[in-house]
């Protein structure tokens, strides 16, 4: 988990992410919360993501079918907002056009997560 200095806060009101939220949403879940990826309907691919970071691993290598199967049934968006507890990347995630596809549509989505990751990196500064 990436670390967070402690009382830091992003945002400003009802938005604003504490290091608790941040570290909730960043971190390891456990096996039977993970993201299991399919093919399609019954074709398990026997890859599964633990956290925001594995999830983006993985959406990176799996296949781009795959990462279309998940997008068109919402399932990024309900594991982020139910398990990682992100409300924000989730609302992100489920507005991605749905015209696009192949390659186009993975780029996207990856773009979304990192742009949410790098809102979480906080440097201290003077």
């Amino acid at each position: 988990m990436e670390s967070v200095p402690s009382g830091t806060r992003i945002g400003a009101g009802k938005s604003s992410l504490t290091e608790k939220k941040i570290q909730k949403i960043l971190r390891r879940v456990r096996e039977d919360q993970a993201f299991h990826f399919y093919r399609g309907f019954d074709q398990p691919m026997n890859e599964t993501a633990v956290s925001l970071t594995d999830l983006f691993k993985k959406i990176e290598r799996v296949n781009v079918e795959s990462v279309a199967f998940h997008q068109a049934r919402g399932d990024f968006e309900k594991w982020v907002r139910a398990v990682l507890g992100d409300g924000e990347l989730a609302m992100r995630l489920g507005r991605i056009s749905h015209s696009l596809c192949g390659e186009a549509l993975r780029v996207e989505i990856l773009r979304e997560i990192k742009a949410r990751m790098n809102q979480f990196r906080v440097t201290n500064s003077p």
